[in-house]
């Protein structure tokens, strides 16, 4: 009996403490509708992608302090990332259908070969490198001199 009196005080006091409040959520960012998945350029995808190929890397958990500072470091990182303006390339629309050069479908074996062989490794690298360039192309965009603007004609 002691016990239940416990628990109903406990329900109690946690239904007495909770606040009625409200709080807004704005995302901002480029987005599709979802009739059109496909046209978004969601950098959640490569965020889940760099977790999930941590994780297949490191199959038993990470024990050493180092390791455990610099995934803490790689998961803050891709939070900030999830959350910027940062776009990323969709390869949604990379259609195999049409015809490509020699050395493309070379590479495209040497991919599919490296993931069957060594999927750890090869997995990480590809996560990492897609998760990277969206934070590289902005950057290069920046340092890369633009075109001046065209000139604007009044008509006399």
């Amino acid at each position: 009996m002691k016990t239940l009196a416990a628990a109903a005080t406990a329900l109690l006091g946690s239904t007495l403490a909770a606040a009625a409040d409200t709080f807004r959520i704005e995302l901002v960012g480029s987005g599709a509708h979802a009739a059109r998945p496909h046209e978004a350029r969601d950098p959640i995808v490569g965020a889940a992608g760099v977790i999930a190929a941590t994780v297949h890397f490191f199959k038993d958990p990470i024990s050493e302090w180092p390791f455990v500072l610099v995934f803490l470091a790689l998961v803050a990182s891709l939070a900030f990332l999830m959350v910027s303006r940062v776009r990323y390339p969709s390869f949604k629309a990379f259609d195999l259908r049409r015809r490509r050069s020699f050395l493309t479908i070379i590479l495209i074996g040497l991919i599919v070969l490296g993931v069957w062989a060594f999927s750890e490794q090869v997995l990480l690298i590809l996560a990492l490198v897609y998760a990277s360039s969206g934070p590289v192309s902005r950057l290069v965009s920046k340092i890369r001199p633009h075109p001046p603007a065209p000139k604007e004609v009044h008509a006399s």
